[in-house]
């Protein structure tokens, strides 16, 4: 009979250790969880900030942008010029002088 009581005490503390670690990796995880909150979190704050602080650089990128495009088009007209003058000058002087280049 003892030996059966001791069977029973030793599944009993069996059962004790194993509820104790059980409950030991829930709190664990729980605590997990919650880090990986925070930091999901602070990552989307990160995003966040960046994005405002991007903001004014693409729209000044932007601007930029369409003022070379309002360059390059008024240097594609003057070289138009420049190459109808040439042509010109060619038919003018009978090719005399060599422009082409």
């Amino acid at each position: 009979m003892s030996s059966t009581i001791l069977m029973v005490i030793m599944i009993c503390v069996g059962l004790a250790i194993g509820l104790a670690g059980a409950i030991l990796v829930a709190q664990r995880t729980y605590r997990l969880n919650k880090a990986i909150k925070a930091i999901d979190r602070q990552r989307i704050e990160n995003v966040s900030r960046r994005i405002q602080e991007l903001t004014p650089r693409i729209e000044e990128t932007k601007a930029k942008q369409a003022e070379l495009a309002e360059r390059l088009k008024e240097l594609e007209i003057a070289n138009k010029r420049l190459t109808y003058l040439r042509e010109q000058l060619n038919i003018a002087t009978g090719r005399v002088f060599k422009t082409d280049s």
